[in-house]
């Protein structure tokens, strides 16, 4: 996934790879339950299909 997201958005990869490993991650091994995490961690996932069908295109 990262490299795919490397080669759509490489001047943007770095800093939501950071934001997610340095923020998202710890916060829901901390607190698994917390509705907040829960969204944001299914919204991260969900652009995952759409990242791949725009890499098949090329």
């Amino acid at each position: 996934m990262d490299r795919l997201r490397a080669r759509l958005l490489p001047h943007r990869a770095p800093p939501r790879h950071n934001f997610i490993t340095g923020t998202l991650l710890p916060h829901q091994n901390k607190t698994p339950d917390d509705p907040y995490i829960r969204t944001i961690m299914a919204q991260m996932g969900a652009i995952e299909p759409t990242l791949q069908l725009l890499a098949n295109l090329e």
